[in-house]
């Protein structure tokens, strides 16, 4: 084997050689090449078992989790170097962390009792720390001498053999290589040169290197510790985000294919499955973990922070794991707020990861039943509330039992508490949230919990509105947005002012219309007319805000409000708005001196809309502003080729005075006018 990347040709994989020997010698042999088996069905926690949701800080997270039978173990960087906590019973009880300084972590595995940690001490070297899981000491650290200027890399370990894929910097010369010990990592030797490992592993005396070249994804697999290595063999062409695992029924590899994630399986290496599909979705990362307990893929989905489980006992029959079946919130987010994968291993009765919720982590672990009690909330604040020191009852959701308790209100950490609890929370308004959870053996259960909008003050800023501005229909919708500031709204009030268009001011004359706890109210609209709309918002204690400015609509005049002149007639038709519209014929030129159509007694600083109905022959119009120079309004074409309604601003008269329209070329179809008074202007908000 040629252990260096290759850079030109290529040659033909070992199986595919042996197809071609088979045909020629006029023999079809069938190659052993197992089935492929495609994900179905959904995978159960174990009876007895139920979901355990803690919350830790960042400062008590995870970033990486390992398990091997009851033995699970956590490792997160420290500014000093890392912490490690370790577990003997499945996960439910995470003791005290054992602090390493200086040396961060790289990688980590847990193999029996003992738990490996890749660590690096910062000098361009590794070191290999051993730790007992039982006593949490650290019987030993040994030095990984291989090449120069390492700084990180993946770490195998099964039994004594321990294999490192050194990674080196990218900014040095490269120093990538496979080492390997057969003592426990205190004797190495560089066994693979030059090689940029994307995954090791090691299962019994079998150790399997995964790397890619010229965008194939290739394996090699020594069946004697690493002593010789045979031809490696294609497994993928052009994948993306390869991992590796080695778990109780061999070697697995999953990666993104161009038909979604794949997954191929080998007992010992040498004869690999078909490539089989266990999702359609094309994950751009993955997260993977093994253990004597199987195998498990995080997959993160597209457009959403949510992650997809899937799980597999024999490495080729794979499950979604459903996490539906829990209380406290939800805690399928994986991915922190920088977008990094957090850290999964399925454990003897399931899983074990880190989610996060609102930047919130939480430890979630599958456990025995009867260390997960449930706590149910007897009294709570209301929805909202004035009161700023409200009280919380609750009680074991089994009588019999008798539990200690923890409580955290808003984003504190959990204290002993016990019911009624009195919730510490500062005075603002804000949403809060007090939660409450059992203790049993040191191992909190999921929680219960209970939120509540404090509201000390009315509801106050601004209120913005959505309106037409010219509405086509009798009746217009007028939306508006909750006040950002609003703990909490009751109802709003709604007032309605009707004004002719002509009019050089709005009329003071309000008129109120039905409170209504919705956002939005629909206003019949007369012709010929603008209505604007205020709310007032009040909360749930009678407070009340103030008037706020939602916007104005206006609607068409009438035919009979506008002054029909020469070569104009009003024809009928379903396609017209109110069934009716104004037949203009073709002028000389652009004079508009004998307008054909006038809408009369205007304001200075109208803004001045029209309709058109447009066919394949109209040109438009030519429009006549009190003051101003006529303008040719022409529809594009595109609306000539759907004979649709086109709405479009004229512009904003400069004196008082009439409207006057003739047809540019041929006909044109006006089906309305409108204008909007210039005291409208800036007093409607819109988002």
């Amino acid at each position: 084997m040629r252990h260096q990347r290759r850079t030109s040709e290529r040659r033909l994989p070992a199986v595919v050689l042996a197809v071609m020997l088979a045909v020629v010698g006029g023999l079809v042999v069938a190659l052993p090449v197992e089935p492929a088996v495609a994900a179905v069905g959904t995978w159960s926690l174990p009876a007895g078992s139920v979901w355990s949701a803690q919350e830790r800080s960042v400062g008590q997270s995870f970033e990486r989790l390992r398990a091997d039978g009851d033995r699970v173990v956590g490792v997160r960087a420290e500014d000093a170097g890392y912490a490690i906590n370790l577990s003997t019973d499945g996960g439910r009880t995470m003791r005290a962390p054992v602090h390493r300084t200086g040396a961060a972590w790289v990688d980590l595995v847990v193999a029996g009792n003992r738990a490996y940690v890749l660590a690096n001490p910062g000098d361009s070297t590794m070191e290999l720390d051993v730790w007992d899981t039982a006593t949490r000491e650290r019987v030993a650290t040994y030095p990984v001498i291989g090449v120069p200027g390492q700084d990180g890399g993946q770490l195998a370990v099964d039994g004594d053999t321990v294999v490192v894929a050194a990674r080196s910097q990218p900014q040095t010369a490269r120093n990538d290589a496979i080492m390997v010990s057969v003592d426990g990592g205190q004797d190495w030797e560089v066994v693979l040169p030059g090689i940029d490992a994307d995954g090791v592993a090691v299962a019994g005396d079998d150790v399997a290197v995964m790397y890619e070249d010229l965008g194939d994804l290739r394996a090699v697999v020594s069946h004697d510790r690493a002593v010789t290595w045979p031809d490696d063999l294609e497994l993928a062409s052009g994948p993306r985000d390869t991992e590796l695992m080695a778990g109780p029924a061999g070697f697995v590899v999953a990666y993104t294919g161009s038909d979604g994630l794949m997954t191929r399986r080998s007992a010992d290496g040498t004869v690999w499955s078909k490539p089989t599909t266990v999702s359609d979705s094309r994950p751009s990362e993955l997260t993977v973990s093994s253990s004597g307990d199987g195998y498990v893929i995080g997959v993160p989905r597209s457009f959403t922070p949510d992650t997809m489980f899937l799980r597999s006992v024999d490495g080729r029959t794979w499950k979604r794991v459903d996490l539906t079946p829990r209380t406290g919130g939800n805690y399928l987010a994986f991915r922190d707020r920088y977008g990094q994968m957090l850290t999964i291993t399925p454990t003897r009765r399931g899983l074990a990861l880190v989610t996060v919720e609102y930047g919130r982590r939480y430890l979630v672990r599958s456990v025995p039943a009867r260390f997960a009690p449930r706590v149910r909330i007897t009294h709570a604040p209301s929805r909202y509330t004035d009161t700023k020191l409200p009280v919380i009852g609750f009680e074991p959701a089994n009588p019999s039992e008798t539990w200690l308790w923890e409580c955290a209100s808003d984003l504190d950490f959990f204290k002993t508490c016990a019911s009624p609890y009195q919730a510490e929370i500062l005075q603002y308004e804000d949403d809060h949230r007090v939660r409450v959870r059992a203790m049993a053996a040191a191992d909190p259960s999921t929680y219960a919990s209970t939120r509540w909008a404090l509201d000390l003050r009315p509801p106050v800023g601004e209120v913005r509105g959505r309106v037409p501005k010219v509405t086509l229909k009798p009746v217009a919708r007028f939306r508006w947005k909750r006040p950002w500031d609003a703990s909490g709204i009751a109802h709003y009030d709604l007032r309605v002012t009707t004004t002719s268009q002509r009019a050089g001011r709005m009329s003071q004359r309000w008129r109120r219309l039905k409170a209504t706890q919705k956002t939005e109210r629909r206003i019949r609209i007369q012709p010929g007319t603008i209505v604007c709309l205020q709310v007032r918002p009040n909360d749930r204690f009678g407070r009340v805000g103030r008037w706020r400015w939602i916007g104005c609509s206006a609607r068409m005049f009438t035919d009979d409000e506008v002054r029909i002149r020469r070569k104009a007639r009003v024809v009928r038709g379903k396609r017209y708005v109110d069934r009716k519209a104004i037949l203009v014929e073709s002028s000389t030129g652009r004079s508009v001196a004998r307008p054909s159509v006038v809408l009369p007694r205007i304001k200075r600083g109208s803004k001045v809309y029209v309709l058109q109905y447009v066919t394949s022959t109209s040109r438009g119009f030519w429009v006549k502003l009190a003051g101003k120079k006529p303008t040719h309004l022409r529809p594009k074409a595109k609306y000539k080729a759907r004979k649709k309604h086109l709405l479009a601003a004229v512009g904003r008269s400069e004196a008082n005075g009439a409207v006057r329209l003739n047809a540019a070329e041929h006909r044109a179809h006006l089906d309305g006018l409108a204008v909007r008074p210039r005291w409208v202007r800036g007093s409607s908000a819109s988002w």
